[in-house]
Parts: structure tokens; sequence; C-alpha cells
């Protein structure tokens, strides 16, 4: 089972290098997108630290934002990058660089290993009235689907087999003016590999989960982002099915990420 972590980050040059070192064993590989707004100093550190690991590639930087389509842009990227490298990748993990394993490597393995060919990736139908406006807030009106498809929602991240990578990106190629029309949605993220995904003869194949932890009922509207976790969620990460969880931060709490080595990774 060999699987590429494709990770996009920011900041927090030691969070990351403790993330990689926790998730790195034999047949992973990681491509890293670096956000193109990040300091020099922590680019600097990353590829200093890393330069010597034959399993780890930089991927072409671009200026990431929140809601805007640069996020799928470093994404698209980093596929294009999997697929360039030729490396027989049987599932590609979207992570963060504030994602951590709340599952040990050798179980992560061993659940893709049962569940292959499966893919997961939590997914709505677009409208959906548990959302504001029915997501319909994040899709404007005058600009229309150039495709005759119907629009998905759902989280940014998601863990997709090689065969839905190479849909995924093929769609890209042919049509383009899907991701044109993309680029004038908010928060494009989470609507753009949905309705690729889900509108692509691999539905049965789909899992509505994407394997990771998210606390949002802590977080006030408009839920721009999740939960911070500490160490008062160390219970809940150890009961729960996911094999990855986010978001943590050090500088609000390192002692969580010590804990999850302890207790669930038992490292």
């Amino acid at each position: 089972m060999k699987i590429a972590y494709l990770i996009l980050t920011h900041k927090s040059y030691i969070q990351l290098t403790r993330l990689i070192n926790t998730l790195n064993c034999e047949d992973v590989y990681f491509f890293i997108h670096v956000d193109k707004n990040s300091t020099d100093e922590f680019f600097y550190e990353i590829n200093k630290t890393f330069k010597t690991y034959n399993n780890i590639f930089f991927i072409e930087r671009y200026r990431c934002a929140w809601g805007e389509f640069s996020i799928v842009e470093a994404t698209i990227e980093g596929i294009k990058t999997i697929i360039s490298s030729n490396i027989n990748i049987d599932y590609v993990v979207l992570l963060s660089g504030q994602d951590y394993p709340i599952k040990s490597n050798k179980y992560i393995k061993e659940f893709f290993t049962l569940n292959n060919g499966k893919c997961f990736i939590q997914n709505f139908p677009i409208p959906h009235p548990d959302y504001h406006n029915g997501f319909y807030n994040r899709v404007p009106p005058k600009y229309k689907l150039p495709l005759n498809i119907s629009l998905w929602g759902g989280s940014q991240w998601w863990c997709l087999t090689k065969e839905c990578i190479y849909y995924i990106y093929y769609f890209i190629i042919k049509n383009p003016g899907y991701t044109e029309y993309c680029k004038h949605l908010v928060a494009p993220d989470e609507i753009f590999f949905q309705t690729i995904v889900m509108n692509l003869n691999l539905k049965s194949k789909v899992v509505n989960d994407g394997l990771k932890y998210m606390d949002w009922d802590s977080v006030p509207s408009p839920k721009n982002h999740p939960a911070t976790l500490s160490k008062e969620y160390l219970s809940t990460l150890s009961n729960s099915t996911s094999l990855f969880a986010r978001k943590f931060d050090i500088e609000y709490d390192y002692e969580i990420l010590d804990m999850i080595d302890k207790d669930l990774l038992k490292i």
C-alpha cells in the first residue's frame, strides 16, 4: 500500500516537521505545497530539513487565501506533480500542515488495504437544507455551470484512490470551462472536487467521509474554521473512527500532540 500525502502548509516549520516525521514510513511519499505568502525563513527551513529525504517533493507555489480559487490551484498542482512523478500510488491523502494522525501508520495502511478501491470524501448535493441559503450563497447566480452536471459540496479534505485522482486530472484537462466557472465561487475548495467525483462513474465507490475529525460545533458562526484542538479533546480523538484530525496549533497547545503520540500512536 503506497500512500501519497499531499500537504498544504503555510506556517510552523516545527509542527510540519513533526507531522511528516510521524507519518514517514515505508511506501509513503510527501508532496508539499508551501503557501507563497509564507515567510522566506519558513520555506528555507523546510527545504533545509528535508533536502536529504528521497520521498519528499515540493510543488510549485501559489499565494493562497481563504475562500479563493488559489487553494484549489495548489491542490491541482499537487495532483499534477503526483501523476508526473510516475510513482505507483494507491491513495492520495490531502492534509494541511496543521493536521495530525490519530491512528498509527500500520493502522492507516491496513485500513486502506482493507478498503482498497473506495474513495473517501464528504459530500452533499447543493442545495442543502442544513447550510445557510442551501449553500447557494457560495454560487453567484450570474455565472452558469457550463456542463450538464449537478453541484456537490463538502469538506475540503479527502482520501482518494489513484484511479479517482486520474479521473479528476483528465476531467480538468477536458473541461476548462468548469475550472473557469469555479473561479467565481466562494470557497470553491469545498465544491470543486466533490462535484467532479460525484458526477463520474466512480460514484458507487464513494464513502461520504473524509476520514478527518474536526469540531465545527464549538465555533461561532460563520464557522470559517474548525476549533483548535487541545488536550481536552484526547478522549474524543481516542474514540474517533477517523484516521486524522485537525486543526492543531503548538503555540496554543503543544501537549495534545505528545499525548496523541503516547496514548494513540504508541510511539
